[in-house]
């Protein structure tokens, strides 16, 4: 992660390796139950995760501790793109797109015409994106042209 080696040790469980070596460590991302299907870290401190049932997870200390930010949806979550501690994207089942600029205090639908479900998420900043998913679908967001 970011550069670093990352390796489970079987013999010990998951944690920290002899001489410092980063490794896999098990965590119970609490205070919720649902599965998760994707996690993003714009640096070593700040991230989201997402899964079912609106899921929406996110951490300030590199994932020691999550704080739940869920939405109220019966959708599955099942891609996140990032920009800086307080802009994501979440794309998911229903072609379901939220996206949050206030740290994920609240989220907002920013879905786009299609009917399928979406499986992934790629931007280059808060404004302009892609959104793909199933039998082809790709759903581009950018900001409008502006009038002459």
């Amino acid at each position: 992660m970011f550069g670093r080696r990352v390796r489970a040790r079987r013999d010990r469980g998951w944690g920290r390796g002899a001489g410092g070596t980063i490794v896999w460590r098990w965590q119970n991302a609490l205070p919720q139950g649902n599965p998760l299907e994707a996690v993003a870290f714009v640096d070593v401190t700040h991230g989201r995760a997402v899964g079912g049932h609106g899921t929406i997870l996110h951490t300030t200390d590199g994932g020691a501790a999550w704080t739940d930010a869920s939405i109220a949806t019966a959708v599955t979550l099942r891609a996140l793109a990032m920009f800086g501690s307080g802009s994501a994207f979440a794309a998911g089942d229903d072609a379901r797109v939220y996206r949050t600029v206030d740290g994920s205090t609240s989220w907002g639908d920013v879905t786009p015409p299609s009917a399928f479900a979406l499986t992934g998420v790629a931007f280059a900043d808060a404004a302009n994106g892609l959104a793909v998913g199933g039998t082809g679908a790709l759903a581009c967001r950018r900001p409008a042209p502006e009038s002459a």
